[in-house]
């Protein structure tokens, strides 16, 4: 008896935290997706190699704060997968955005227009699979010579006491901060069109911001992303190299 209440106790022990580490409540993911519907699968969403069908897409939304770091399409002797870089907001906690080690190729502008390609969620993080509404190409690299489409997976890590009230309304309101929904890209470009961007700093002649007006952070970044396109040229350069020495010597 005495075994059998103590098995009780333990497996009743074991189940609480499974209970309080709970994800995303069944009723918040719902709101998500009806607000920000992702579209339907097709390889567009995966390859810039093909282009994404219209009536397959569902879900738009405009980047209503600027900063999100994002990628363009691989390419090697044609375009490629998309690169779906993870971006994380910390909900709560200065609601500052986290991603992977690395220059990113380009940080989304307050205005642009993405479209939804998916939405998922782990744990107490909802992630929206973004992928931009046409070609996009950074003031900074207008000069190269390839473009595409630019991804990233925006993710939301809301703080537990947030989701245990299964509030949706909250969820909603604080992606809606950094990516407004809308359901056709007619609304979301219409949207985009009537923001105000905000005030940049004095530019140069050719465009470019004079290094005064340049934090650390933004030199250190602009730095990270000329070795990374340098890198990305290199490898298509030795790829190219390579197919046309193997159709040489055939």
């Amino acid at each position: 008896m005495k075994r059998a209440l103590s098995l009780m106790l333990l497996a009743a022990f074991l189940v609480v935290p499974i209970v309080a580490s709970a994800g995303v409540p069944p009723k918040v993911l719902a709101a998500v997706l009806e607000a920000y519907p992702p579209a339907q699968d097709h390889r567009a969403l995966h390859t810039a190699y093909e282009q994404p069908d219209p009536a397959k897409m569902r879900g738009f939304a405009v980047v209503e704060k600027g900063g999100i770091p994002a990628e363009r399409a691989r390419f090697y002797i044609s375009w490629s997968d998309y690169d779906y870089r993870g971006a994380v907001v910390r909900v709560g906690d200065g609601d500052g955005i986290s991603t992977r080690r690395g220059g990113s190729y380009t940080y989304l502008k307050r205005g642009d227009v993405m479209a939804v390609a998916g939405v998922k969620e782990f744990n107490r993080t909802i992630y929206l699979k973004l992928l931009s509404s046409d070609v996009y190409v950074p003031e900074n690299r207008a000069k190269e010579k390839h473009h595409s489409r630019v991804t990233v997976m925006l993710g939301f890590d809301f703080p537990k006491e947030v989701l245990d009230r299964d509030d949706a309304g909250e969820v909603l309101r604080v992606i809606g901060e950094w990516v407004k929904p809308f359901g056709t890209l007619k609304a979301a470009e219409a949207y985009a069109e009537g923001l105000i961007p905000p005030a940049a700093a004095p530019a140069l002649a050719d465009g470019k911001r004079p290094p005064a007006a340049l934090t650390e952070k933004e030199r250190m970044k602009a730095l990270e992303e000329k070795i990374d396109a340098a890198r990305r040229d290199l490898d298509s350069a030795e790829k190219e190299l390579g197919v046309l020495k193997r159709s040489k010597s055939e």
